[in-house]
């Protein structure tokens, strides 16, 4: 009897409990899930919402009143500039720096007071959903990829998708509706290039993150197999130095890590292939021209030309930060996903359908056993034992001799 090999890393039995989760790739249900997880973090949430407001907010005036310092500077010609107006403004900007440096701190506690307690509570009800679950759901699972999803997977939602990733989608709205708001101030006229580069820019983002999602879960799904490869030749290392397995174990964990870095390297590709950038250069070339015609025409004045392009150079951060706050999103969708399926496997697996109840009769016996996990590579070979009925075995060994697929089997 020779047992059916399945490939590293895949388990048929996290196959029925991913099936109707819909398609890869952080589905609806993983995004009710992570709102779910934040609810209790909502004070937190509204807080730096509100400082990243107020810090955006003055951070789009700091242009315009520029603009008011050279205007009380030009604007009489060959008289003496108004030094009391110029004075006034200088203080209005200081006044503006030191408000947004407060709206900055109050954000930057808050997101990371949530991050913190969203990754806390994900690995506490990782760790107690594991330990729930029965003897035969871990033998039917790697060790290291569990362990990978309790721990990277878990922090991947702190640095990946909440700080900096959740900061800078909140950062890139704030910092492209700002200046667009405040050049609507300055002259309506002028929203012709903002407004038609906000749209762009918005259908690029859509385009891009549809192609960054894919590539985002492959990522993040090599990784795991590569810590779980590591986490599981460490564990074992007796075993694999006494078996004389250390080359193979060797040439496994390059070829994770090689995949790995395809993986990453195909993401970063996809990444760097993005439109903003682009859009934003002819949009500020736009409003230059728009805005040089209206000075000409008596309409616009040099300070009000002067934060024009201010408030259009402040959409350069956002548009070069969106595709990596992007990624990071993705990677923490991909990382939550994972953490899900392990939160929802049932408990109790083991004692769930098809079970029988009667008194044992006869031998439990193996005959010419042989099982892998990999094609050609059997972890057992050629097993066979009989144990006679009434009789108490016990199957010992370190972690990678076997001892769990022969109970298995």
């Amino acid at each position: 009897m020779t047992a059916e090999t399945v490939p590293v890393g895949k388990d048929p039995a996290a196959t029925e409990e991913t099936s109707g989760a819909g398609p890869r790739g952080a589905p609806p249900g993983v995004r009710r899930w992570l709102l779910a997880r934040m609810r209790p973090f909502r004070p937190y949430i509204a807080l730096h919402l509100l400082g990243s407001l107020v810090w955006q907010s003055l951070n789009a005036a700091i242009p315009l009143t520029v603009g008011l310092a050279f205007d009380a500077v030009l604007e009489h010609g060959g008289t003496a500039p108004d030094r009391a107006a110029f004075h006034a403004v200088v203080a209005g900007l200081l006044a503006l720096v030191i408000v947004r440096a407060v709206g900055g701190i109050v954000a930057t506690y808050c997101l990371e007071a949530f991050a913190s307690g969203l990754e806390r509570d994900a690995r506490a009800r990782v760790f107690a959903s594991l330990l729930r679950k029965s003897q035969g759901w871990f033998n039917r699972r790697r060790i290291g990829d569990l362990s990978a999803r309790a721990t990277g997977d878990a922090e991947s939602l702190n640095l990946m998708m909440v700080s900096p990733g959740y900061d800078m989608a909140v950062d890139l709205a704030l910092n492209v509706l700002m200046p667009v708001v405040f050049i609507a101030f300055i002259d309506p006229r002028l929203l012709l290039s903002p407004v038609l580069f906000v749209l762009l820019f918005a259908l690029a983002l859509v385009e891009h993150g549809r192609r960054l999602e894919p590539v985002s879960d492959l990522a993040r799904e090599r990784f795991g197999d590569m810590t779980a490869q590591a986490t599981e030749s460490i564990a074992g290392v007796e075993v694999v130095e006494s078996t004389g397995s250390a080359d193979h174990e060797r040439a496994r964990f390059a070829e994770l890590a090689t995949a790995c870095r395809d993986a990453s390297l195909r993401q970063i590709r996809t990444q760097a292939l993005s439109l903003p950038p682009l859009l934003l250069t002819l949009a500020t070339a736009g409003a230059l021209v728009h805005s040089v015609i209206l000075l000409r025409g008596g309409s616009l004045t040099i300070g009000e030309l002067v934060a024009v392009l201010g408030l259009m150079s402040a959409l350069r951060a956002p548009t070069q930060l969106a595709s990596f706050s992007m990624g990071l999103i993705h990677l923490g969708l991909a990382g939550a996903q994972r953490i899900k399926e392990v939160a929802d496997a049932p408990d109790d697996e083991d004692e769930r359908g098809g079970t029988h109840t009667a008194r044992i009769t006869g031998d439990v016996a193996m005959e010419h056993v042989t099982f892998g996990y990999e094609p050609g590579r059997p972890v057992l070979c050629d097993v066979s034992f009989r144990v006679p009925a009434g009789s108490t075995v016990a199957v010992v060994g370190a972690t990678g001799s076997g001892s769990p697929p022969c109970c298995t089997c």
